[in-house]
């Protein structure tokens, strides 16, 4: 879907309008808790833009997504990040090539998404799942990968009847 088919799907009305706004004032008062995540992301976001990664720092690289991974309220399971910092460790050509490729703006997410997939469940059986690939984007440029909750994004695509995935 198109961006220009998404906004006339959306701005049919002023409900999207009203919604934006009610969020933006809920993220103003003593409710709202989320803060730190856009602190968190803004340093890897830093660290990872200065950093070129290696074989040879491909470990460091994932420990600093484990480090800056919240205990309870976290950006990706612990277990996933477990098994890439694993992986990293058994296999750094790989997984600097894999995480290289991820962050290459041109070619297509999805399939940048798709190769570091089946690459790592060749190695392992499974994928490290949404939630990391989610988090090492957003890690890389939280503007252009926003990170959102899944069961959110889903029911506002169901209110607006937008069949995308």
């Amino acid at each position: 879907m198109k961006i220009e088919d998404f906004k006339e799907i959306i701005y049919n009305d002023e409900y999207l309008e009203i919604a934006v706004k009610e969020y933006l004032d809920f993220k103003k008062t003593e409710y709202y808790k989320e803060n730190y995540k856009k602190e968190i992301l803004r340093i890897l976001n830093e660290y990872i833009q200065n950093t070129r990664i290696t074989p040879e720092n491909v470990e460091n690289i994932i420990e600093e997504f484990k480090k800056n991974n919240p205990q309870g309220r976290s950006f990706a399971y612990e277990v996933s990040i477990d098994n890439l910092l694993k992986l990293s460790r058994e296999n750094p050509v790989l997984i600097s090539k894999l995480l290289n490729n991820l962050y290459d703006e041109t070619i297509q997410l999805d399939e940048r998404i798709k190769v570091f997939d089946e690459e790592v469940k060749q190695l392992i059986g499974k994928s490290l799942g949404t939630p990391l690939y989610a988090y090492l984007l957003a890690g890389f440029d939280y503007k252009k990968y926003p990170l959102y909750k899944d069961e959110i994004f889903r029911e506002f695509l169901n209110y607006y009847s937008i069949p995308e995935k």
